[in-house]
C-alpha cells in the first residue's frame, strides 16, 4: 500500500487495482464517498477525465501544489491539478520508472531524485522537466537491476552534507 498526502487529500494506491489510485475528501481524510459532485469529493482516478496508469503504481510523489508524480514499474506520469476539477495525467517517461515507494527525495532547491532500476534520476524544480541520468554510468554493479521483491530502497537528502543517501536492504517480500 502507497500512501501520501497531496492537496489536503490523502492519497491511497496499490490496492485491489495496482494502476488505480484513490483520494479522499479535500481536508477530511476519513471521507471516501466517491458519489459526491462537488470539488472537494473524494476521487477514485479512474472515474475521473484524468484516468489511470497503465502500469502498478510503485509511489505518488507530491511534488509541488500543482502537480504530483506517480512513479510506475517503467513510466513516470504526472498528475497536474485536481483530478476532481479537470486534472490531467501526463507521461513524463517511458524509459524509466521508479524502485519503490520510499526511493525519493526533494533537494533543498525543490529538485526531485528517484532511484530506479537503472540508476539515480534528478528532475529540476517544478512539474514535468524530464529526468536527467546522474548515476547510470557510475552506478555500481550491485545496485544495477535490484528487483523491488528483495529489496526495499529508501533515500534522503542530508542537508548538513549536501548529500543523498541511498538505503538498500534485502527483504522478503509477498
Amino acid at each position: 500500500l502507497h500512501v501520501a498526502t497531496w492537496r489536503s487529500r490523502l492519497i491511497l494506491a496499490d490496492g485491489d487495482d495496482p494502476t488505480e489510485i484513490f483520494m479522499s475528501r479535500i481536508g477530511d481524510p476519513t471521507d471516501w464517498d466517491y458519489g459526491k459532485k462537488d470539488s472537494a469529493r473524494a476521487v477514485k482516478l479512474s472515474t475521473t477525465y484524468a484516468g489511470i496508469t497503465p502500469q502498478p503504481v510503485r509511489a505518488c510523489i507530491p511534488n509541488t501544489d500543482d502537480c504530483m508524480i506517480i512513479g510506475c514499474d517503467q513510466q513516470i506520469w504526472v498528475l497536474r491539478g485536481d483530478p476532481a476539477v479537470g486534472g490531467t495525467v501526463e507521461n513524463l517517461s517511458d524509459e524509466i520508472g521508479i524502485l519503490d515507494a520510499n526511493s525519493w527525495c526533494k533537494t533543498p532547491d525543490a529538485s526531485l531524485v528517484i532511484c530506479s532500476q537503472d540508476g539515480v534520476y534528478w528532475m529540476p524544480p517544478g512539474c514535468g522537466s524530464p529526468f536527467t541520468s546522474v548515476s547510470r554510468e557510475v552506478l555500481p554493479k550491485e545496485l544495477q537491476g535490484l528487483g523491488r521483491n528483495d529489496y526495499a530502497v529508501s533515500m534522503a537528502y542530508d542537508q548538513p552534507s549536501r548529500m543523498i543517501y541511498l538505503f538498500c536492504s534485502k527483504e522478503e517480500r509477498s
